[in-house]
């Protein structure tokens, strides 16, 4: 089994050490396959209706 972990935030799911690094990283030592795409920008961001 692979699990694909997509994150989805603002500036902390983004850098090293972000978030889902972090959360990727530790399931990857317990011995699970894991693909990581982070769609996390940083800086504030408004919606526009």
């Amino acid at each position: 089994m692979s699990v694909n972990d997509v994150a989805l935030g603002d500036s902390t799911a983004v850098g090293v050490g972000g978030y889902p690094e972090h959360l990727a990283s530790r399931l990857r030592a317990g011995g699970l396959p894991v693909g990581l795409s982070n769609l996390g920008q940083s800086g504030p961001r408004r919606a526009r209706w």
